[in-house]
């Protein structure tokens, strides 16, 4: 990494978004060098470096992992990614909604208002990935949302259009840091498809040894989370791809996100 500047970091839950994510860094061309330990992969995209780092699943987790980062690495802005449920109908699998606000958790529901050049900037990329651009408040949740009549109650409490449960933790630990935040997370679960169980997708050798283990509906919502599976992470790679591009371009406003 280019010490003399500050680095753009990306974080996600799961691994099979960091996958995708540093799937489409190689492919702009960054080496990426990994610190497993600390579940860093670091490389350099035009004159910015790049950390992609796992946040782990929940808002505690997010917190105390994006504040640990932020202590060891120079970061100037933090962008929160990876998948979420759709609240409200009309979303698709694979779908990329760029946040104009964050809330959570839950039953206070903070609300963090993206800055709008910021959020406008990062929604310019949504068209390079092919699909209809979304914006939109996202909720982060202290607990999955399995049912679309669990997914339909909180986006109609609280105002929202996709939930996710890290989101709000990163935002707090970038806000506490002084560094600027953003959301883009691809749609996993459409309203209407509810989660088959507590265990979001695993590695695909997994699952099929555990639909064996599983109710025949439950093996169908499996089978149904693993396809749309497959769109989200395509979806996040095109994303992040598009993202990169803009950074080794230059077209990317440095100064507005801080990071020189």
């Amino acid at each position: 990494m280019d010490e003399s500047r500050r680095a753009l970091a990306v974080g996600a839950a799961l691994s099979w978004e960091i996958a995708a994510i540093v799937a489409a860094l190689r492919g702009c061309g960054a080496s990426v060098v990994e610190d497993r330990r600390r579940m860093l992969w670091l490389g350099t995209v035009g004159s910015c470096p790049v950390l992609v780092y796992r946040t782990g699943v929940g808002i505690r987790a997010a917190r105390k992992a994006t504040r640990r980062m932020l202590r060891e690495h120079d970061v100037g802005f933090v962008l929160n990614t990876g998948c979420a449920g759709a609240l409200t109908a009309g979303w698709a699998a694979g779908d990329i909604v760029t946040a104009q606000a964050i809330l959570g958790p839950p039953p206070t529901c903070e609300r963090l208002v993206i800055h709008g050049p910021i959020h406008q900037m990062i929604g310019d990329l949504a068209p390079t990935v092919g699909r209809t651009p979304r914006t939109g408040t996202i909720l982060t949740s202290l607990l999955p949302l399995f049912t679309a009549a669990q997914k339909e109650e909180h986006g109609r409490a609280w105002g929202a259009h996709a939930v996710e449960m890290e989101g709000a933790g990163v935002a707090r630990a970038a806000a506490e840091a002084a560094c600027g935040f953003a959301s883009v997370r691809a749609i996993l679960d459409p309203l209407r498809s509810d989660l088959p169980s507590p265990r979001l997708p695993g590695p695909p050798t997994t699952a099929r040894q555990s639909l064996a283990k599983l109710s025949p509906r439950q093996a169908v919502r499996r089978v149904v989370l693993f396809r749309h599976q497959r769109f989200a992470r395509a979806s996040l790679r095109d994303f992040h791809e598009a993202l990169f591009a803009a950074l080794r371009r230059g077209t990317i406003d440095l100064d507005l996100l801080g990071l020189r």
